[in-house]
């Protein structure tokens, strides 16, 4: 929200603080400094110079004498005409220095219970005590007890807190139930779920008493709202009766037995706001029993007074209904503290316990901290593996996104071998022409299809949208996605005017139902600039390739690989144009190195595709014949994929067959034919899933030779040794 109001989208706009009674500085970083206004009420003066500008601050007077009695009059029902009432009311007023809240709250407490305006002040007078007790109570923060406004609403809270003891009990602990939760507005059916006459009846028995003395508000009969300092209060003063622990574990039983399971549900949008505020008070409570300012979120010091297993679910629920509003830190935060808590509680038989941890692992793949996805997610798979099966659907799920972790992860090998015990294990289950299958044949193409494999990757897309196109459970939706795979492995295969054609229409159909800025519509108009390019219509492809990347920036993409791409369109546009290679080859250049820059900031550090990217650029400096530069490039490559690869990967002795290459262009024989005879070993182990890349190197390695012995036979014949003798 912050990072949208600051944004040229938002317009100008105005946000008011209502009520910021407390100095938490940390709520800067929440709040906007561009674009608008912001308005804050408070009570606190500290606030001046620490949160706003010293001279930034409007003060709000104490009511006149005349508007003091008119409230108290029309809110207390008494007679103010009688001089002997006039005068006790003039002496209270001036004992709530003419302040609005706590002549409501007097007002109300005298009006419901009949009550003398002399029998309120020996009552205010009395409670002097309790009031300095509850302003010096160890809290996270209190109000100075020198300040006179908080003083004198604090002591007209601890008369009416002291009167529902006497004879409203439950209505006092339903009241600090609520002082837990959010106060802006509260729902009936948390607080009484029951939709029984009866107990509908009974609920407002416990209700009625905090409307009549102004503790709540009732916006409508289903909703009530408590003020912020009201809430404080109340807290306090559980605290006090030492029913903390209590109240709150009544209160965590409230608000989860109303969560739903399902983050979309329009209920996870009413309950999340109380869940968080009791998850804060959890901490909060947590920093008090330990004694410290300092409390890692995700450790298992709780206060074991207040832990519960309801309390691991109300984490759990949290951190899910997180995810999908992308708030991805917090969703991790919750989910481990639901990990936590469900070892705390010897609650790990729990139904959620392994789908906390997989919804931590995809929090962590959202926030490009994949070692730590990976450790989750194999908790996850496990947890389930043990007390599911490795045949069970949901056992077998997490399999599945364990694939397409390794293969966004560039690690398609073992995304491949995933995805097949995916396949086998649903094959099992649901037998073959299961519409589950069909997902995981598009996964294993797709994987292919990066393994430059396009005709495998065909044959498994074909296979695909054919059983798709029959088969009743397959989402329509989907089918579209088929299309377009296919219409890529063309694009490669060399039909690029039959890709276009399927690029074009789909194209159109993005645009039409999402609009052009749409992600998916900003990549189908790059698969089309890629088709002109395959035909070498360069001009064409240049257009769509740079309207497709203002499209990705207007839909907030990452923009590496597009990057990267228009510095492929560009160099393969100078091949193609002697007379003006130069420009496109700096053109080239210039964009792969962009390119380069945006992945390592958008991608984990040693991404496959960033190591693709260098050896691009090692590629356009053997183009423009500069092999010494080219080496240095190819060599970052090597390392970069040695950081990432396996020693069998096909990529790993690319790089020693190309090393090999630039050395023997550079004349250093001796180290390419060392190098290049590494790549011939690698890639012969490897020959049965590639026989064109082992001939390759294989010819290389007799090309180096040959190369090494002309060389040495030229220099014999114009006795180049003895030229270096002499030197």
């Amino acid at each position: 929200m912050k990072k949208w109001l600051e944004g040229p989208r938002s317009g100008i706009w105005v946000l008011v603080l209502d009520g910021m009674d407390t100095r938490e500085l940390e709520a800067r970083k929440y709040i906007p400094t561009r674009n608008g206004n912001i308005i804050v009420t408070t009570r606190n003066a500290h606030i001046l110079g620490d949160f706003v500008g010293v001279n930034q601050g409007i003060p709000v007077g104490k009511m006149e004498e005349s508007e003091a009695l008119n409230m108290f009059g029309s809110l207390s029902k008494k007679q103010l005409d009688d001089p002997l009432i006039r005068q006790e009311a003039d002496r209270l007023l001036d004992m709530l220095d003419h302040m609005a809240l706590p002549i409501k709250t007097a007002a109300a407490l005298i009006r419901n219970n009949h009550l003398r305006i002399s029998e309120y002040i020996r009552l205010f007078t009395q409670s002097q005590e309790d009031k300095e007790s509850v302003l010096s109570y160890a809290a996270v923060y209190t109000w100075n007890p020198d300040e006179r406004p908080s003083t004198i609403v604090m002591t007209t809270w601890t008369i009416t807190f002291s009167h529902l003891r006497n004879t409203n009990p439950a209505s006092l602990e339903l009241l600090g139930t609520m002082a837990y939760m959010d106060p802006t507005s509260i729902r009936r059916d948390i607080l009484s779920q029951s939709q029984e006459k009866e107990q509908r009846i009974a609920f407002f028995e416990l209700m009625n008493p905090l409307l009549a003395v102004s503790l709540v508000t009732a916006l409508n009969e289903d909703a009530y709202r408590m003020h912020s300092l009201i809430s404080f209060c109340v807290r306090l003063q559980m605290a006090m009766d030492q029913i903390t622990a209590t109240i709150m574990r009544a209160a965590i039983l409230m608000v989860t037995s109303v969560m739903p399971e399902d983050e979309s549900d329009p209920r996870a949008v009413t309950t999340l706001s109380h869940a968080l505020s009791l998850s804060e008070h959890v901490v909060d409570q947590s920093k008090r029993a330990f004694n410290t300012s300092k409390y890692a979120e995700t450790t298992d010091q709780f206060d074991n007074s207040i832990v519960s297993s309801t309390l691991g679910t109300m984490e759990y629920l949290l951190g899910k209904y997180l995810f999908p509003r992308g708030n991805y830190t917090a969703a991790i935060t919750h989910g481990e503290k639901a990990y936590a808590i469900r070892h705390i509680t010897e609650s790990t038989n729990e139904e959620d316990y392994p789908e906390i941890m997989e919804c931590i692992a995809q929090a962590y793949w959202n926030k490009n901290k994949h070692e730590q996805m990976r450790k989750w997610i194999y908790r996850a798979y496990e947890e389930k593996k043990g007390r599911f099966g490795p045949d069970d659907v949901r056992t077998l799920d997490t399999v599945g996104r364990i694939a397409t972790y390794f293969h966004f992860a560039g690690d398609l090998d073992e995304a491949i071998k995933w995805h097949r015990r995916d396949f086998a294990g649903k094959e099992r289950q649901f037998g073959k022409a299961d519409y589950r299958l069909i997902k995981i044949i598009n996964n294993m193409g797709n994987i292919y299809f990066k393994f430059n494999n396009y005709k495998k990757a065909l044959e498994m897309h074909d296979d695909a949208l054919s059983k798709a196109l029959t088969n009743p459970h397959f989402p329509p939706s989907k089918i579209a996605d088929l299309e377009l795979s296919r219409a890529r492995e063309w694009s490669k295969l060399n039909r690029p005017r039959d890709a276009r054609e399927v690029f074009v229409r789909l194209l159109a159909d993005s645009e039409r139902d999402f609009g052009q800025n749409h992600p998916g519509s900003a990549r189908l108009a790059e698969d089309v600039a890629e088709t002109f390019l395959d035909e070498h219509l360069h001009a064409e492809s240049e257009n769509w390739f740079l309207m497709s990347l203002a499209r990705y920036k207007e839909a907030h993409l990452p923009i590496g690989k597009i990057l990267t791409n228009i510095g492929e369109m560009y160099k393969r546009k100078g091949d193609h144009d002697p007379h003006n290679c130069l420009s496109c080859y700096d053109e080239s250049y210039r964009f792969t190195r962009l390119g380069l820059m945006w992945k390592r900031r958008e991608l984990e550090k040693d991404h496959s595709s960033i190591m693709l990217t260098i050896r691009n650029l090692a590629d356009l400096f053997m183009t423009i014949g500069m092999p010494g530069i080219a080496l240095a490039w190819y060599k970052e490559a090597r390392k970069a994929g040695e950081r990432k690869m396996k020693e069998g990967d096909q990529l790993h002795f690319k790089h020693w067959h190309l090393i090999a290459k630039v050395l023997g262009a550079l004349g250093r024989y001796h180290e390419a034919l060392e190098t290049c005879q590494r790549a011939v070993n690698g890639r012969k182990a490897l020959r049965e899933d590639n026989e064109a890349a082992y001939q390759e190197s294989l010819k290389l390695l007799d090309d180096l030779r040959v190369q090494q012995k002309e060389l040495l036979k030229k220099w014999d014949a114009e006795e180049g040794w003895q030229h270096l003798e002499s030197l």
